[in-house]
């Protein structure tokens, strides 16, 4: 990978690709976590509205260009950023990069346009609810916490969605869609000084404000069993969720070599007690969230009502059985390497790469963790066990049924 950063603070990423495709995302530190003055929603509000009218073009043009230029492309926010990223051919890098300069720095927010994209954002709230899946997650960090943003959906609710108008989602624009806050990460076959002579022709005059800082205060989640339904839900949805922003470095690096061992695959220690042996779960997986704000391992499955107290059993039996657990070096060098496979077939396509590269970098986590070995190799069984046991101090649970 190669870094540089432009004269007005854009920070560029580029990966050598020898495909005859550019993968690029422009992404912002500009997520649900900055509404601190703002309604819930307007970041993700911000998001949809670029694409609705530029200064020179209408949603259809914009369309009609992206359609053209594109084999894939899209635009996501979540707490800690906005990303807008696709993939093109690489003889099509300019166009494809124009047009998408063109919506990040030249919107037209008009509130007829607002207005018609609230409803649609209306539609995706309601999607939004009626995935369990979704729901229990949601549920769990409202009950959890009292303070912390994750509280709140990403994407808002109905009151503060209506409540936004044009001066509120231009001033939020104005304050966090600057060039400090800004990283492009680009995967391609053409040479970094093509790269680098596109970007800088279309980025080169964006001006802003130097960035400020978003502070996150984390909080320990409310020790307990909450429980909530949703009509039509067959069988129960469980999940358990453990701070993780405790850990350094080498601390989720331990973890991560534990986790490979306690809840990755059909051969981990939760899949083996609760499918295997026990014939009690059809799928039961683990999630590390890493982002900036959110900081949680997650225990998550699916079940019968019928079964839900003997896999909960299992479950807190087999977190305290691993607080004194002891891998042998061998061991872990064997679930490393998992684990270095494992990223590099996630990271088998090129937007992919830009996808992570540009949001590891907004929230100040080394991507080059994602592949060195060299660093997993470094752990020793005392480091897991003092992951596992800064992790595992308190059982905060969700049951959807």
């Amino acid at each position: 990978m190669k870094q540089y950063i432009l004269d007005n603070g854009i920070k560029l990423l580029y990966y050598n690709e020898k495909k005859h495709i550019t993968s690029f995302s422009v992404g912002f530190e500009a997520g649900a976590l900055c509404e601190d003055k703002y309604y819930f929603g307007t970041a993700h509000v911000v998001e949809h509205m670029l694409f609705k009218k530029t200064k020179s073009k209408d949603e259809d043009e914009i369309n009609k260009i992206i359609n053209r230029y594109f084999g894939f492309n899209n635009a996501m926010t979540n707490y800690p950023y906005a990303i807008y990223y696709g993939t093109c051919l690489s003889e099509f890098f300019n166009n494809a990069f124009e047009i998408y300069s063109d919506i990040i720095l030249n919107p037209c927010f008009e509130e007829k346009l607002l207005e018609e994209e609230k409803k649609i954002i209306y539609e995706e709230l309601n999607q939004w609810d009626a995935d369990p899946c979704q729901r229990i997650e949601d549920e769990i960090y409202k009950n959890a916490f009292k303070k912390r943003r994750i509280r709140d959906k990403i994407i808002g609710n109905y009151k503060s969605l209506s409540c936004i108008d044009v001066d509120h989602i231009t001033k939020f624009y104005n304050e966090f869609y600057i060039p400090s806050n800004c990283v492009i990460s680009v995967s391609s076959n053409l040479s970094f000084e093509n790269i680098l002579s596109v970007v800088e022709k279309y980025f080169c005059d964006f001006k802003g404000e130097n960035k400020k800082e978003i502070a996150v205060e984390y909080e320990n989640a409310c020790e307990g069993i909450f429980t909530s339904n949703i009509y039509g839900l067959n069988g129960v949805k469980l999940k358990y969720i453990f701070s993780i922003d405790g850990l350094n470095k080498k601390d989720i690096q331990a973890f991560k070599i534990f986790n490979e061992y306690f809840g990755e695959g059909v051969c981990s220690l939760l899949f083996d007690e609760l499918r295997t042996k026990h014939n009690l779960v059809y799928d039961v997986y683990t999630e590390l969230k890493q982002e900036k704000g959110i900081k949680l391992y997650s225990i998550n499955l699916s079940c019968s009502e019928e079964n839900l107290e003997k896999i909960r059993a299992i479950i807190e039996g087999l977190i305290d059985s691993v607080k004194n657990i002891e891998f042998k070096q061998d061991n872990i060098f064997e679930l490393s390497k998992k684990i270095i496979l494992k990223n590099t077939l996630n990271l088998e396509r090129t937007i992919d790469i830009v996808k992570m590269s540009n949001t590891y970098e907004i929230m100040n986590i080394n991507a080059d963790i994602y592949w060195d070995i060299n660093m997993l190799n470094k752990i020793n069984s005392k480091d897991i066990s003092q992951s596992i046991n800064k992790v595992f101090k308190y059982n905060c649970i969700q049951i959807l049924s």
